[in-house]
């Protein structure tokens, strides 16, 4: 079919060409099937946080150990004076009782015993307790002998323990039985 159009009386245009059918293409809605890529998230950022975090964690736990493992400061000690420089611990040594001699009476129901201080020093005492019985109390004196020393109930002689007592400080113990 021939198409003319008339834009002035009498003079005729020539004829325009026949439209090409275009194909038909349906539009699908944007919602349905077809969506647009979700961009890629950077995982960059949280992997640096995290290394961050973990580098501050390990500096305190240094720290807190290097302040923990530091010995404490020294106390300051006064100058300890020695009266026996042949004594490591800076107190006199005390000489234990010699020559401890117990003898029972005629009955055999007490002792009397002496000894012999070594080295005898102004305030120098003694004390003495039975060892063979149940009587576990020391007894102070300061002579260098124990009179009258009971016999234990049962038992065929009494044995003492001797001990020299100086400034506070007690000797070895020395051992002596009647016979």
């Amino acid at each position: 079919m021939e198409r003319t159009q008339l834009f002035k009386p009498g003079v005729q245009l020539a004829p325009l060409p026949e439209p090409v059918p275009q194909p038909v293409v349906q539009q699908q809605p944007a919602d349905v099937g077809l969506a647009e890529p979700e961009p890629k998230r950077d995982f960059r950022w949280l992997i640096v946080a995290i290394i961050a975090v973990l580098v501050i964690a390990a500096v305190v736990v240094v720290v807190v150990l290097k302040m923990g493992a530091q010995p404490p400061p020294e106390a300051v000690n006064p100058p300890t004076t020695t009266t026996n420089p042949q004594d490591p611990l800076g107190a006199d040594t005390v000489s234990p009782p010699t020559n401890l001699v117990c003898t029972l009476n005629a009955g055999k129901s007490a002792a009397n015993c002496t000894w012999t201080n070594p080295d005898p020093q102004p305030g120098d005492s003694f004390k003495w307790g039975v060892t063979n019985g149940n009587d576990t109390s020391l007894h102070s004196v300061g002579d260098a002998a124990a009179t009258n020393v009971p016999v234990p109930n049962g038992q065929p002689t009494v044995c003492i323990t001797v001990i020299t007592v100086r400034a506070g400080h007690g000797s070895d113990p020395v051992q002596g039985c009647a016979s």
